[in-house]
């Protein structure tokens, strides 16, 4: 729930604005890594609500949403990486759960 005023809105325009560079990480790192956007997102997401999990005592900061949110989508390029040079990269639905895709490093 956002806040009423001009705080609410300058709130909600920076996680709009976080929202939108998010989704243009997401699809370059995918392009790069020869990774479908969808199956990059799957993964961002699985290491983001673990990231979530380990520090939930500061992870609705901004701050620390962004930096979440970094950490996901470098530890998911990075092994989409080298799973492509071993010549098979993770598959779509095993990419669902942190555990999965962990062990495939």
């Amino acid at each position: 729930m956002s806040k009423v005023g001009s705080s609410g809105d300058k709130i909600e325009s920076e996680l709009t604005e976080i929202g939108t560079q998010i989704e243009n990480k997401i699809e370059t790192e995918s392009m790069y890594a020869g990774r479908s956007i969808k199956s990059a997102s799957q993964c961002v997401a699985s290491h983001f609500h673990q990231i979530g999990r380990t520090e939930h005592n500061n992870f609705y900061k901004i701050n620390n949403y962004i930096l979440a949110v970094e950490r996901a989508v470098r530890a998911c390029t990075v092994r989409s990486a080298q799973e492509q040079r071993r010549g098979r990269p993770c598959p779509e639905r095993e990419e669902r759960t942190h555990s999965v895709c962990a062990r495939a490093q």
